[in-house]
């Protein structure tokens, strides 16, 4: 993906490619090392998402929860809107009112819940 692209889809990138940030003259966007790396599984998915099938949903039933919690912290921290509606609804199906309160006893046997 270019700078065009991703201005068209995230208000982060478009403030600073075009917004007179630093960024705006370089060619390098820095990151922190947890950061980069989930930001590069983010634009893995946004290339699958933006395939030459224009926004073809891709299957990610294979996505756990985690994976799919680490990535909707990216694309909400870098505004990424097509990929926090994508992760969403990941996230919606693999998450239903059973497991909520497993999760919940399960951290309830390690800590004292009030």
């Amino acid at each position: 993906m270019d700078r065009i692209e991703f201005a068209q889809i995230s208000p982060y990138f478009r403030a600073a490619f075009y917004g007179g940030f630093s960024e705006t003259k370089s060619k390098l966007l820095s990151f922190d090392r947890s950061k980069s790396e989930g930001f590069l599984r983010c634009c893995a998915l946004l290339n699958q998402l933006m395939s030459e099938n224009k926004w073809k949903m891709p299957n990610l039933q294979w996505m756990s929860l985690q994976k799919a919690f680490e990535i909707l912290d990216i694309a909400s921290y870098l505004l990424i809107d097509p990929l926090l509606t994508l992760i969403s609804d990941v996230i919606l199906s693999k998450v239903n009112a059973n497991s909520l309160v497993l999760a919940y006893h399960k951290a309830g046997m390690r800590y004292i819940l009030n």
